[in-house]
């Protein structure tokens, strides 16, 4: 939510299974679609849902965190 401090919600690294314990509720998934695209997807979105979604890649497993500015999501 907004004014919150940050939440993890989903973690992909290379072919292993995806790290989903942060999605909040069945409402919320998310994909590697190939390479470095990732969507995430929230059905049914409530006003709860209103935040600053961010995402980061890494190069390599060593590598620095890059992130991108972010997708502003207001529910009304």
């Amino acid at each position: 939510s907004l004014g919150q401090g940050l939440e993890f919600l989903i973690y992909f690294q290379g072919n292993s299974a995806p790290d989903k314990s942060g999605l909040p509720s069945d409402r919320f998934s998310a994909e590697r679609t190939g390479g470095s695209v990732s969507t995430l997807t929230i059905q049914r979105t409530q006003q709860e849902d209103s935040a600053v979604y961010l995402c980061a890649s890494r190069p390599t497993n060593t590598g620095e965190l890059f992130f991108g500015e972010g997708s502003r999501l207001t529910v009304l």
